[in-house]
């Protein structure tokens, strides 16, 4: 899968992925990239546009009611409902439906189950909303599992809860429009979701709080982590995509309220109110695998590590190059670290294009370091020169310090540095086509973005990132930003909007010749 992905990568930017075997091609500025538009199923995770409609067999339909149902002289019907896991456990087969009612079912654990060929769906009734006290499918060996769960809501309690759920060799399984928490407090569960050796796994629209991340997982490909509301967590990654994985989507997350001030720390922390050093360490993402999409997705409010982090090789895995990336549409502000997007170890076929990303402000007076850095390599991978590495059609707001050998197109960079001299600030853009704002210490025209052209950034003090703190990055009417994106290498998709209750909607326009904004939402009248 993994040199499945490399070709079409490789064959639609029409460029070198070898280890730095030809000459790197240096982008100067009166050179502009014209690479086209690659397919959006080079990455395909467990399925591009997963949606909220599923087909159900139903070979068999049986109701559980926790409250006042009977294992004894219940029929699995509506009328005559049995009470527990347990009964659906000797009951089910491939094709069934469970339909819950009210009530605290306990935890839902089956492993090593024997292997199904089509899906099982547990379901909350209408109107109810039941409980299910932590989930656990562990395997010996990769079965096929075929569970799904539908409008549960998942909820652990007490320090006996490290994870509320986890699959272990699981093939097929997916849970949507639920709910993953902690009930007792947010200090206890290490992830909502922990994920380790499984395939085709699909976690959709889920209300995701109370825990330290929102899902871990390791050495699982074919994954989609789609359209989740992720906030109220207690430090280290909200999302961390661990060793071993590939074939990721992360997608429309809106994610926020991983960071911490003093008004955080409550009598369950164990971090200690006003020693900052003793918060925990965090990004946005982790990344220590490659082939993974990260599309659509807003990060506010978190990051004491940075937005999203490239690892390096340490004892939690991380690659030798990171190849096959892909980041675009996605929303940065308010991150709390210094560097919004770090990378170690950079490989190739590594794309960022269409994102907002705004850096804190600094307290300085020095321009070119008054907003924290948007994006930085930190280093390369051994036998590559950086010429795998794709910027398209950004918004950012803060230090840019890439390897001249990076292909660029269409930018809106605050200032701009070499990775390798990185406070060596340059005039001239690296493409014809991108904006530089400013490289010397005195000048700063921050007025250029807070006179109408963000919808809700207008004042100086809007970068300084107050705790909790919303704003709206879409573009005005009269921002240069929305005609400026170079057409053959932006993204197809935009940023949608977030409704009352926290989710990406998939209302972003559609980008095309007529639709060309940098950044990552697209205007239109």
């Amino acid at each position: 899968m993994k040199n499945l992905i490399l070709f079409i990568i490789c064959s639609l930017f029409v460029t070198s992925c070898g280890g730095g075997g030809e000459a790197p091609t240096v982008i100067t500025g009166s050179t502009k990239v014209t690479t086209p538009q690659y397919t959006p199923s080079a990455i395909t995770g467990y399925g591009i546009e997963p949606t909220a409609a599923y087909t159900e067999t139903a070979t068999h339909v049986y109701y559980l009611d926790a409250n006042n149902g009977n294992d004894v002289n219940g029929d699995g019907s509506s009328t005559a409902p049995w009470q527990t896991l347990n009964k659906i456990f000797g009951v089910m087969s491939s094709g069934d439906t469970i339909i819950l009612r009210n009530g605290n079912y306990g935890r839902f654990s089956q492993n090593n189950a024997n292997d199904r060929t089509d899906w099982i769906t547990f379901k909350a009734d209408t109107g109810h909303t039941p409980v299910i006290a932590g989930l656990s499918v562990v395997n010996s060996t990769l079965r096929d599992t075929y569970l799904r769960f539908d409008n549960i809501e998942f909820s652990v309690g007490g320090v006996d809860s490290i994870y509320v759920v986890t699959l272990t060799y699981v093939n097929n399984f997916e849970i949507r429009n639920s709910k993953i928490s902690n009930y007792t407090h947010k200090y206890v569960t290490d992830s909502g979701f922990r994920v380790k050796n499984s395939e085709n796994v699909l976690i959709y629209y889920c209300d995701i709080s109370k825990a330290s991340r929102s899902i871990t997982v390791s050495d699982t490909k074919n994954m989609t982590f789609s359209r989740n509301h992720i906030h109220n967590l207690s430090g280290s990654s909200a999302i961390n995509y661990g060793d071993g994985n590939s074939n990721f989507i992360i997608e429309k997350n809106n994610t926020y309220d991983s960071n911490f001030d003093t008004n955080d720390v409550d009598p369950n922390s164990p971090y200690i109110a006003g020693d900052t050093s003793s918060f925990p360490h965090s990004s946005g993402v982790a990344i220590r695998s490659n082939d993974v999409w990260i599309r659509g997705n807003i990060f506010h409010d978190v990051g004491s590590s940075s937005g999203i982090m490239f690892y390096g090789q340490d004892a939690a895995g991380g690659e030798t190059a990171y190849n096959n990336i892909i980041i675009e549409n996605n929303l940065f502000y308010d991150i709390h670290n210094t560097n919004i997007i770090r990378m170690n170890n950079l490989g190739t076929n590594v794309v960022v294009r269409n994102n907002t990303i705004t850096g804190h402000l600094r307290d300085t007076t020095n321009a070119n370091y008054r907003l924290n850095v948007a994006i930085v390599v930190h280093s390369l991978a051994s036998g590559y020169d950086g010429s795998g590495l794709f910027i398209y059609n950004n918004i950012m707001l803060g230090i840019a310090m890439l390897p001249q050998t990076a292909k660029t197109a269409n930018n809106i960079f605050w200032t701009y540095s070499l990775y390798d001299n990185a406070h060596k600030f340059l005039s001239t853009p690296p493409d014809v086509g991108s904006k530089i704002m400013t490289s010397q210490a005195d000048d700063y025209p921050i007025d250029y973005f807070t006179n109408n052209f963000f919808i809700g950034v207008d004042a100086e003090v809007d970068f300084t990132g107050a705790h909790h703190q919303v704003l709206d990055y879409r573009l005005n009417v009269n921002s240069e930003a929305v005609y400026f994106g170079d057409v053959a290498t932006q993204s197809r998709f935009s940023l949608g909007s977030i409704n009352a209750d926290g989710f990406i909607q998939d209302d972003g326009p559609v980008r095309d010749a007529e639709h060309n904004s940098v950044g990552a939402y697209q205007f239109t009248l």
